[in-house]
């Protein structure tokens, strides 16, 4: 057997140095040069010397992390975040270069696929905090017609990130490339999701840095959790037409402007607010349009029902007819939401939760709930009804109603009506003593509400004994 040489190998010395934490000592770095462990001194090689033995990286302002999705697994809400993987980080120009090579190019990855390129830290969801109140824009490219040059979009769009080339670098989260069966999406994901001179600006030099043709829209989507609405911003260049995302189930009830910018590219913004909310809203024949707040309402009926345990399973099968603000007095307002008359009793099971809840999020206002009713005309031989007319569709009844439905989950324990000189009467309603603490700051809403709902003057008030005999 040949001898072996068993003897330790004499380590090589390994250069190291701090990152430097300005530009100009970035750009004097070929000057200086590193120290290895035995203290000699080397000069500094970096990758423009020798693209295979430099010791020297140039650091990015902000290192960012390469996720990416399991294309082999259809992920439902529950498992997507699962199925995402944490691949690399990358802190300089080098590391980025040497990733990017080595990774298949977007054009080579299967359907369903998924790239994301984000600052490290924040992970490529809506939930995480840097997102939540965020957005993202996007744009499809054609699969069959694209090919490489999907390529370069992407890497453009990186570049532009880690060489931190957009106006409001701060608000950059990150950027997604999905791969699809007859398209890809690029997406730039952004920390804030107003509409304001930040978001155009973003949106220009998007157009801008990518070179998108003029015939692909760029669009702009807020997130919100739960995905209930969607706000979109379409911008296009010149002579490209303004396109707006629209989902048949979905209720458009907002458009918004068009803006052409001094640089000369045409930029159009339309928002288009499509809510899935809207099926919260059953509206009786005849009714008017389902308005801006009716739909704010009906979502954060959804929003409880998605994040609040103990509310979903009753909230869920019920809807509202009609939502309204009133007037008060003294600048204050109340909202009123209408129920279906035959639902009132499951609303009233989790009415009092379903106010505490709604009144934070609405927190200037009272909240209250009113069942639906029609007061049907009283009969007669022009009419020529075919039925008795219900006593519960007549205004007494229907009037009578609603006050009980304001007072809930206090009952009315008496009711008088007083007329005074002039002829006008004003209704004195009791409401049982016992929930005096709990309603008591809410009488003044009761009657403004009764009020406008009916044009009738009415008292609320917690009795003593010798009222009510």
């Amino acid at each position: 057997m040949a001898d072996v040489d068993t003897r330790p190998t004499e380590e090589k010395p390994v250069a190291t140095q701090e990152k430097p934490t300005d530009d100009a000592s970035i750009d004097n770095a070929t000057e200086n040069a590193t120290t290895t462990e035995t203290g000699q001194e080397q000069p500094v090689t970096t990758v423009f010397h020798d693209r295979i033995n430099y010791n020297v990286k140039h650091p990015l302002h902000n290192s960012w992390t390469l996720w990416f999705d399991n294309p082999h697994k259809k992920a439902n809400a529950a498992s997507w975040s699962q199925n995402l993987k944490e691949i690399v980080t990358v802190e300089t120009v080098e590391d980025f270069w040497g990733v990017y090579n080595n990774i298949a190019k977007v054009n080579h990855l299967e359907s369903n696929s998924n790239y994301h390129f984000f600052k490290k830290g924040i992970r490529p969801e809506w939930e995480d905090p840097a997102n939540a109140e965020g957005g993202k824009f996007s744009i499809q490219f054609p699969r069959n017609r694209t090919g490489e040059t999907i390529n370069k979009y992407w890497l453009d769009m990186l570049l532009a990130m880690i060489g931190e080339q957009f106006a409001h670098e701060h608000e950059i989260c990150g950027a997604v490339i999905s791969v699809r069966k007859v398209f890809f999406r690029l997406a730039l994901w952004i920390r804030s999701s107003d509409r304001n001179e930040t978001t155009e600006t973003l949106g220009r030099q998007i157009k801008e840095f990518l070179d998108i043709p003029s015939n692909l829209n760029l669009e702009f989507t807020p997130h919100v959790l739960g995905g209930y609405i969607k706000v979109d911003y379409s911008v296009s260049g010149c002579g490209g037409q303004v396109g707006i995302v629209a989902m048949a189930t979905f209720q458009i009830w907002k458009t918004g402007f068009v803006r052409c910018s001094s640089d000369g590219l045409n930029v159009a913004f339309e928002q288009t607010v499509l809510t899935m909310a809207s099926h919260k809203i059953t509206k009786l024949a005849g009714a008017k349009p389902t308005d801006e707040f009716e739909l704010s309402v009906a979502q954060a009926l959804v929003d409880l029902e998605n994040n609040v345990a103990d509310l979903k399973k009753e909230l869920r099968p019920l809807s509202i007819t009609a939502a309204k603000e009133v007037e008060i007095g003294g600048g204050k307002k109340a909202i009123v939401i209408f129920v279906p008359v035959p639902q009132l009793k499951a609303f009233h099971k989790i009415q009092q939760r379903l106010t505490r809840e709604l009144e934070k999020k609405f927190s200037d206002r009272h909240v209250v709930f009113v069942g639906q009713r029609r007061v049907l005309a009283k009969p007669s031989r022009r009419s020529n009804p075919k039925q008795p007319r219900p006593r519960s569709r007549t205004l007494t009844a229907v009037h009578d109603a609603i006050l009980e439905d304001l007072a809930y989950p206090s009952e009315l324990v008496g009711k008088r009506t007083r007329v005074a000189v002039d002829g006008t009467k004003t209704i004195k309603a009791f409401l049982d003593p016992k929930d005096a603490t709990s309603l008591e700051y809410k009488l003044d809403t009761f009657s403004a509400v009764y009020k406008k709902l009916t044009g009738k003057a009415v008292v609320f008030e917690f009795p003593t004994n010798a009222e009510l005999f």
